[in-house]
Formats: C-alpha cells, sequence, structure tokens
C-alpha cells in the first residue's frame, strides 16, 4: 500500500514541475512578444514625428517665401508643434527645424541659396 501512495507523489510532483516549466515558458515567450510590440510602437512613433517635421519643414519654407522678413519661431500644426531656428550668412540661410511635442525629437537642417531668382535648396541633413 506504501509503494502506491509513493507512485501518486510521484506523479503529482511530476505534473506540478512540468506545469510550472509550462508557465515558466508561456511567461518569457509573453514577455518578449510585448517587447517586440512596444519596439513597433516605439518606431511607429518616431516615424510619426518624422513626417510631421517635414511638414514643419514646408510650413517654414512657404513662409520665408512669402514673408522676406521671416527669420523662425514656432509653427504649430494641427499635429505637431515645431521651433525654427534661422542663420543667414550672405546668400545662404541655414533653418534648423526640430518638433517640440512628444517623446521622440526629430531635427532637421536645411542649407538654402538665396538669390534673384528665388530660393533653393542646397542641403538636408537630418537627425
Amino acid at each position: 500500500m506504501a509503494h502506491n501512495k509513493n507512485k501518486g507523489y510521484i506523479a503529482l510532483a511530476t505534473v506540478v514541475i512540468l506545469t510550472g516549466i509550462l508557465v515558466a515558458i508561456t511567461a518569457t515567450l509573453s514577455l518578449g512578444m510585448i517587447t517586440d510590440l512596444l519596439s513597433y510602437r516605439s518606431v511607429i512613433d518616431s516615424e510619426k514625428i518624422f513626417s510631421s517635421v517635414d511638414s514643419c519643414v514646408e510650413e517654414a519654407l512657404l513662409r520665408i517665401r512669402s514673408d522676406a522678413s521671416y527669420n523662425g519661431g514656432l509653427i504649430l500644426l494641427p499635429t505637431i508643434t515645431c521651433q525654427v531656428q534661422q542663420v543667414k550668412l550672405r546668400n545662404r540661410i541655414n533653418l534648423t527645424i526640430y518638433n517640440t511635442t512628444g517623446l521622440y525629437i526629430r531635427q532637421v537642417l536645411v542649407i538654402l541659396d538665396h538669390t534673384n531668382s528665388g530660393i533653393s535648396i542646397v542641403g538636408r541633413r537630418e537627425y
């Protein structure tokens, strides 16, 4: 009778150990999936900010073309707020534009040539 009693404890211990292993594997896989989803979300949010900063670049160019005295400042758009810093060096205009909203900061340097015939983009650098 004692021999059958030990078999029950061994079977119960085996079930408990296997259940613990399965729970550990499941928790590890779930944690990995959550980390991947958060990373994916981070990339998506960063790309949204990047495209929004592009909108600020276009807005700054529009303001420069329409107002010769424009020298930077805040740009308020529906999805983002950007800060524009402008430095003029003879016929060159350096615009530094960065977002001031959200967790991710994107910065763009746009170099413009300003001549009698108009304004043209000479270079662009993203940070």
